[in-house]
């Protein structure tokens, strides 16, 4: 649920263009993916914060949609 918050933050922080706020997400979800097992989250997170860091919105939004269509998919078992 908290990746699916970082989904609408990211679309809002493009939306303003904060490439800074995106950037920190992707790096949050950088570090948080592969510490529960999900390493896509990582590998999407890192992307998002490298091309943040590019300012190129056009391929966060599409690695947004990535990690959205993802965790749509995606499910979790508690142990």
């Amino acid at each position: 649920s908290n990746c699916g918050r970082d989904v609408l933050r990211l679309r809002n922080a493009l939306d303003g263009g904060d490439f800074a706020a995106a950037r920190a997400i992707g790096h949050s979800l950088g570090g948080v993916g592969g510490s529960y097992g999900f390493e896509e989250i990582t590998r999407l997170g890192r992307a998002i914060e490298e091309r943040s860091l590019r300012g190129d919105s056009a391929g966060v939004r599409g690695l947004t949609s990535q990690l959205e269509e993802y965790l749509s998919r995606v499910q979790p078992e508690f142990r």
